[in-house]
């Protein structure tokens, strides 16, 4: 599909060949369906069928010259495939797992969702001779938030309580303790943590209120019982905000409840507000809520009186809201098909949308660290932007995710993200907890940073981001070794109409952003050289 125009999007080519998932890596589409096909996609109108091999049914992913599948049911596990001849995949290794459902790959290991066995890790360093070395169990539950405080994350399982996973070390986060609730009625949705208590929405039982001094034994407190489904929280000093959804047919208003837990022992409702639909996300800045919605998207709502607070700003033409991040008065929002708007609300009562970032398909959540929003899709991936100047946000890096799109989108709607230090954590219903590292210039990540582990293993330019590009793209490339770099663009005619010398460069992880407001509409070809090394790819610009 041409996207271009991304209201408008137009199909370009298409194939009958069948086929579970893709991937896509330099200039090659890889098709799975028991085997392997493969396409050169470098003119997107005209795809060229290579041949096929290797062996892979679904959850692709792809790492270096390896891309992974999973075979075909139980005990049958994952292959391993090389692309060492991008055209002719071939399986080189297979690990047996109990019931493979996803796999990612990092630094010479592969982490394997394995459906009731919980997590194992696989040392791939000889992908010839994949060794089991390591298993995590965990449960079967379909998590909805997620937060991070002081190397914790606080998971709230859909059938599986609060859990308490130490990522102290990213790589290997370890589950701590638990609030486990064995009555599938019991479903935790949201988390808010004070000091050593922790507050838990519980939908369609109220509040819950545990102790969490003891991390490896949490003791609920009390609850308190509301009339509906609570969703969403936000706290402020001694006062706690729950989003409250109606009961199936109960004719009851959409609401916010504010709950006093002074005395965190007996919380108290004490005011509410109505809401023309249920109530996303709520962000909380002075005397002014923002909460996102299903319709109306923002509203803003004075709590100067908590016992009675107001509605003073609604917006209904911006679409679905999903939910938000604050930084000083700029609100990030997930703003659904239309992306990442980003909204200056200075003045509460008069929110205005300064600039946006489209989405790979919808944005369902959002998290502001350190000068960057990192946005993420629901089925598809996560986008790293740079929000130093918020009016005009630069995308600086992605990830795919290797989830099957159409799982995802039937059954969980919803992801969240949070990041702190250049991790990035994401909570997602078939993957439950997974953990990535951003490195790049922009993020201040220098080789120093980087141990030999992470690291790439090959020079590799990869295509420009978007591609067609309308105002600018972003150029992703990788260095194993320390190189002089520079990079040259050439118009169709072979003529070099820009050049950028940057200098020596230390091995690592590079996201460039690349302005095109001087160069016209038409086909490029930019070219980067790394010492000895050098890629060349196509970029189309479009005005």
């Amino acid at each position: 599909m041409n996207i271009s125009d991304p209201e408008n999007p137009v199909q370009i080519w298409n194939d009958d060949t069948q086929s579970g998932q893709f991937a896509i890596s330099d200039t090659f589409l890889y098709l799975g369906s028991g085997s392997i096909y493969t396409y050169n996609i470098s003119e997107p109108a005209n795809p060229v069928k290579g041949g096929s091999g290797g062996t892979a049914y679904f959850g692709f992913s792809i790492y270096d010259t390896l891309i992974f599948g999973g075979g075909t049911g139980f005990n049958e596990g994952f292959y391993i495939n090389s692309l060492s001849d991008p055209n002719s995949p071939v399986t080189i290794g297979q690990c047996s797992t109990n019931y493979f459902r996803g796999l990612a790959a990092y630094n010479g290991y592969a982490y394997v969702a394995d459906d009731s066995k919980g997590l194992k890790v696989v040392d791939i360093s000889d992908p010839a001779h994949p060794v089991i070395v390591g298993h995590c169990p965990t449960p079967r539950n379909e998590d909805n938030g997620i937060l991070y405080q002081n190397n914790y994350i606080y998971l709230p399982a859909m059938e599986g309580g609060l859990r308490m996973i130490d990522v102290s070390d990213p790589s290997s986060p370890i589950e701590t303790g638990c609030s486990f609730y064995p009555n599938r009625e019991n479903q935790a949705l949201a988390v808010v943590v004070r000091d050593t208590i922790a507050y838990v929405s519980d939908r369609s039982n109220g509040l819950r209120v545990i102790n969490i001094t003891d991390k490896a034994n949490p003791a609920e407190i009390c609850s308190l019982s509301l009339k509906g489904y609570t969703y969403a929280m936000a706290d402020k000093d001694t006062l706690l905000f729950i989003a409250l959804w109606p009961e199936f047919f109960s004719g009851d208003s959409s609401s916010i409840r504010v709950i006093n837990i002074a005395d965190p022992k007996n919380p108290s409702d004490i005011g509410h507000v109505c809401l023309p639909r249920d109530a996303m996300d709520i962000t909380i800045k002075d005397n002014s809520m923002f909460v996102s919605t299903f319709n109306t998207t923002l509203s803003t709502i004075d709590i100067s009186d908590p016992a009675n607070p107001v509605i003073t700003y609604s917006n209904d033409t911006l679409g679905l809201g999903w939910n938000q991040s604050l930084k000083d008065t700029i609100l990030y929002l997930a703003n659904d098909n239309k992306g990442l708007s980003i909204i200056n609300v200075a003045d509460p009562i008069n929110p205005v949308k300064i600039s946006s970032v489209p989405p790979f398909s919808r944005t369902t959540g959002v998290f502001v660290d350190s000068g960057f929003a990192y946005m993420v899709d629901d089925t598809l991936g996560l986008k790293v932007v740079n929000i130093t100047d918020p009016s005009n946000p630069i995308v600086t890096g992605y990830y795919l995710f290797d989830y099957d799109p159409i799982y995802a989108v039937i059954f969980f709607p919803y992801v969240d993200v949070t990041a702190k230090n250049n991790n990035i954590f994401i909570t997602h219903p078939a993957n439950i907890l997974q953990a990535l590292e951003y490195y790049g210039p922009e993020a201040g990540v220098s080789s120093d940073n980087i141990d030999n582990e992470k690291r790439p293993l090959i020079f590799l330019l990869k295509d420009a981001y978007p591609n067609p590009a309308r105002s600018r793209a972003t150029i992703s490339y990788q260095l194993p070794a320390k190189s002089t770099v520079s990079l040259n663009v050439y118009n169709v005619a072979g003529q070099l109409v820009q050049s950028t010398d940057m200098g020596a460069q230390q091995p690592g992880y590079y996201n460039i952003p690349f302005k095109t407001d001087k160069l016209s509409s038409g086909v490029y070809f930019y070219k980067l050289t790394a010492g000895s090394n050098s890629r060349t790819r196509k970029l189309v610009i479009l005005k």
